[in-house]
C-alpha cells in the first residue's frame, strides 16, 4: 500500500476520482499505456509521498484541486520514506540537494477523453436465430485498465469478446478501438489477441516455437523474433522451460505460454476468455496475481470474461455485470458489491438477504425507518430519497450482520436489532454461516472467526439470538425481480441468496 502524505490523509475514499483506488496502481497502468505511445508531458508540484520500488515510483499530486498520479524516477527510489520535490520540464527535482533525474509524467483527470472511449461498443446487438445474445450494449473500456465482463452462462459476455476479436459480426451497432471503427475489419487485421479457455497451444512445438509463431507469421526478422521471444520468456518466467514441449508443462505454465504468445505481437487489447477455468483453486489464485503483475509490466488493456465473481472482484479495475444480453451495472468491484443497482447484481455478486417493506417516516436528514412485516421498524440510509409510504426493496449482506446470544449493551441510535432462532449452522473454518428465523423470514448471517476460543460457548441450532447491524449497512435497490431470490421453501445452500 502506498505511503500517503499529510495532504491525502483524512480524505474519504469517495472523494478520490477514478482511476485511483486503494490497493491498485490503476493510474500507473494507464500512464504506462500512454508512455508506450510516446505521450508524455511535465507534471505539477509533488505534494505527497511515493510508493517505493526499484523499478517505478508513484507520486500523488494535487493540481487545480484535482488528485492525480504521476510516476517518477528519483535519485534513490528504493528508500522507504516519503520524498518530496518538484516535477518541472520533464525533470524530477527532489528536495535536499539530490541530483535531478528524468521524469515522465501524465496528468490523469477524471472525465477527460484521455481515459475514456478506448474500446467502445455502440448499440451492439447480436442474434443467433431468434435468440438475442447481446441486446443493444453501450460500453466504453478505458485505456490500460483490466475490465471484466461478468455474468452467468448465456448472458452474452463471450459473444461480446468474440465480436471484438472479429470471430462474430454484430447484427447492429459498431465497435471502435482507439477511435477506429473495427466492426468489419478482418480478425487478422485487428490489433487484439485472444487467450482461449483451452489455451489453443501447438502440442508438437516447443514453448519457444509456440511464442514465436506470431512473429514468424508476421515475417519478422530472426534477430527481432529471437529478441522478442527471449523478452516474453523472461516476462512470464519460463526461460528455463523454453525447449520443453507443451505436454511437459503444468496447467499454470501452459497459461503463461498462451499469455506470452498473445502479448508478443504487442496488441492494443488482450482478450481473455475464462483463462483460469481449467485450473484448480490454489493455482487459479496464484495465476490471478501473476496476471495482475504481467498487466502492470505491459500496460495494455485487458478485457477479461468470467463467470467467477471472485476472479472479477480481485483482478478488475471495473466490472460490467451482464444478464440476458444486457448490462445490469458497471462500476469498480467495491461499487458493484456495496451498492448494487438491481436484485440480480445483489444476488449474483456474493450473498444477500432481501427484505420488502415501506418507508414509515424520516428519522434524520439522510435516514428513514422501514416497516417490514414481522420486524420492528428498521432504520436505513435513504440515499434514494424515498418518500413516506413508498414501497422499498432492501438488502443487507450477511457479513454486515452481528449475531450474539446476548442483547447488545449501549446500542447506537442507528443500530437495528431483531431477535430470532437459529435454524441451521455451517462451520467453514475461517467463518460460520447461520440461518436465523425471524418471524416468517429466514436471514443469513456470516460470522468471521477473528478470534476463536475452544472454551467459548458457540451458538448452535435452536438457540435464541440477537441480530444487529448499523443503518448504513443496508441498501435500497433501484430495481427488483422476484426470480433473483432463492427458493427457501427447501434447504438453502450456503452459496444461495436468501429470500424473505
Amino acid at each position: 500500500m502506498m505511503r500517503l502524505g499529510k495532504e491525502m490523509q483524512g480524505h474519504k475514499r469517495g472523494s478520490l476520482p477514478y482511476p485511483f483506488r486503494s490497493g491498485k496502481a490503476t493510474s500507473f497502468r494507464v500512464w504506462l499505456a500512454r508512455k508506450k505511445e510516446g505521450l508524455q508531458q511535465p507534471g505539477p508540484r509533488i505534494l505527497c509521498g511515493q510508493a517505493p520500488t526499484q523499478r517505478k515510483c508513484l507520486f500523488i499530486v494535487l493540481d487545480s484541486g484535482l488528485w492525480q498520479l504521476v510516476p517518477a524516477s528519483l535519485a534513490n527510489p528504493s528508500q522507504g520514506s516519503a520524498q518530496h520535490g518538484y516535477c518541472q520540464a520533464g525533470l524530477c527535482l527532489p528536495l535536499g540537494g539530490k541530483a535531478a533525474k528524468p521524469c515522465s509524467t501524465l496528468s490523469l483527470r477524471e472525465g477527460t477523453s484521455e481515459l475514456e472511449h478506448f474500446l467502445e461498443f455502440r448499440g451492439v446487438s447480436k442474434f443467433f436465430g431468434k435468440t438475442k445474445a447481446v441486446d443493444h450494449v453501450d460500453l466504453a473500456v478505458q485505456r490500460g485498465e483490466i475490465f471484466s465482463l461478468l455474468g452467468p452462462s448465456g448472458c452474452g459476455k463471450t459473444t461480446l469478446l468474440r465480436m471484438v476479436a472479429g470471430f462474430e459480426k454484430p447484427d447492429s451497432g459498431s465497435i471502435l478501438l482507439n477511435g477506429e471503427d473495427i466492426t468489419h475489419v478482418p480478425p487478422h487485421r485487428r490489433k487484439v489477441n485472444t487467450i482461449f479457455q483451452n489455451y489453443a497451444l501447438f502440442p508438437h512445438m516447443s514453448v519457444r516455437h509456440n511464442i514465436a509463431f506470431g512473429p514468424k507469421t508476421a515475417k519478422w526478422s530472426k534477430a527481432e523474433t529471437d529478441q522478442a521471444v527471449d523478452h516474453m520468456l523472461h516476462l512470464v518466467q519460463l526461460a528455463e522451460h523454453a525447449e520443453k514441449r507443451i505436454s511437459q508443462l503444468s496447467g499454470g505454465q501452459k497459461q503463461r505460454v498462451a499469455i506470452a504468445r498473445a502479448l508478443i505481437l504487442k496488441p492494443q487489447v488482450l482478450l481473455l476468455d475464462e483463462p483460469l477455468a481449467a485450473l484448480d483453486l490454489k493455482l487459479r489464485q496464484h495465476m490471478l496475481m501473476e496476471l495482475d503483475q504481467i498487466h502492470d509490466e505491459v500496460g495494455i488493456t485487458f478485457l477479461f470474461v468470467t463467470h467467477d465473481q471472485g476472479e472479477a472482484m480481485s483482478l478488475s479495475d471495473r466490472i460490467a455485470v451482464m444478464n440476458k444480453g444486457r448490462i445490469e451495472q458497471i462500476g469498480t468491484p467495491s461499487q458493484i458489491y456495496e451498492a448494487p443497482h438491481s436484485s440480480f447484481v445483489a444476488a449474483f455478486i456474493g450473498d444477500a438477504n432481501f427484505l420488502d417493506g415501506t418507508v414509515a417516516n424520516l428519522v434524520q436528514n439522510d435516514y428513514s425507518s422501514l416497516r417490514i412485516k414481522g420486524f420492528p421498524d428498521l432504520i436505513c440510509f435513504n440515499d434514494k430519497r424515498m418518500e413516506q409510504g413508498k414501497p422499498v426493496h432492501w438488502i443487507i449482506r450477511p457479513e454486515k450482520i452481528g449475531i450474539s446470544a446476548e442483547e447488545p449493551s449501549n446500542p447506537h441510535p442507528l443500530l437495528n436489532r431483531v431477535q430470532g432462532v437459529v435454524e441451521d449452522v455451517v462451520y467453514l473454518g475461517s467463518q460460520t454461516k447461520f440461518w436465523v428465523q425471524v418471524e416468517e423470514k429466514r436471514i443469513m448471517v456470516l460470522q468471521q472467526h477473528r478470534r476463536f476460543l475452544l472454551d467459548e460457548k458457540p451458538i448452535k441450532w435452536g438457540d435464541s439470538v440477537h441480530l444487529f447491524w448499523h443503518a448504513d449497512d443496508g441498501y435500497m435497490l433501484d430495481s427488483f425481480q422476484p426470480e433473483d431470490q432463492a427458493d427457501d421453501s427447501k434447504w438453502v445452500s450456503p452459496s444461495a441468496s436468501i429470500r424473505p
